[in-house]
């Protein structure tokens, strides 16, 4: 299970750094283009931005940068960009910015214009998510409250039974099997947020961070609630 969780964490704090990224991108692209306006190449505007930036975006132009300086060409250190970081985003807007470069284009319009599109990209995905928080809101509930709870119960129930002195065939079973349910469910619900959210199950693995751990907690405080109760 510590496995799990510490991997989760690991893709989490990622997901974390790629998304603001992204979003960090549109405003880091309309800079680049004011630098431009004013006369700066595009590796020289790159370079004078960076300076100035201070977010994770910056910190990976920076790299490329250094690593432009030791002799690596700017168009393949500005890819190693995005499949670093596995961005689509990147990906495509780098490769407008180096076709752009090679055939002479108007690389700040161009830049506008990819400025724009991010823009709209985010707003899109903002109105996507908050169109579908009540099915999230559901699953949640689902599984953080409602199957903990009543697989809490359930397990209390069958060692209640055991205590009055009746045989329970079931009563080596339930234990594990509720906990298998309610840990398998909770890895499930998260990557189900994921599709919902994003139509990618793999960016529902960092919710896996906080469904398992709360719904274990009301797993195990229901049966301590109603033991107490109970007396039992």
């Amino acid at each position: 299970m510590v496995p799990i969780l510490f991997s989760s964490y690991v893709y989490y704090k990622n997901e974390k750094r790629l998304e603001q990224i992204e979003l960090d991108l549109p405003d880091y692209i309309r800079q680049l283009s004011a630098l431009i306006k004013v006369g700066y190449g595009i590796e020289s505007a790159f370079s004078e931005l960076s300076k100035t930036m201070h977010n994770s975006l910056n910190d990976e132009i920076k790299r490329a940068l250094l690593e432009t300086s030791f002799g690596k060409p700017f168009n393949e250190s500005l890819m190693d960009i995005a499949y670093r970081n596995n961005s689509e985003n990147l990906k495509h807007t780098f490769q407008i910015i180096i076709y752009s470069k090679e055939s002479g284009g108007n690389i700040s319009d161009i830049l506008d214009s990819i400025s724009n599109d991010l823009n709209d990209i985010i707003m899109l995905r903002k109105e996507r998510k908050a169109s579908v928080m009540m099915s999230v809101m559901f699953l949640l509930i689902s599984s953080i409250i409602a199957t903990p709870f009543a697989l809490g119960m359930i397990r209390l129930y069958s060692e209640y039974i055991g205590l009055m002195g009746r045989m329970n065939p079931l009563d080596a079973v339930i234990p594990i099997a509720s906990m298998g349910y309610v840990l398998i469910q909770s890895v499930l619900v998260s990557l189900l947020i994921g599709i919902v959210l994003y139509s990618n199950s793999k960016k529902g693995i960092k919710y896996i961070l906080v469904i398992v751990p709360f719904s274990l907690i009301v797993y195990y405080c229901s049966q301590f609630l109603f033991k107490g109760i109970l007396g039992v």
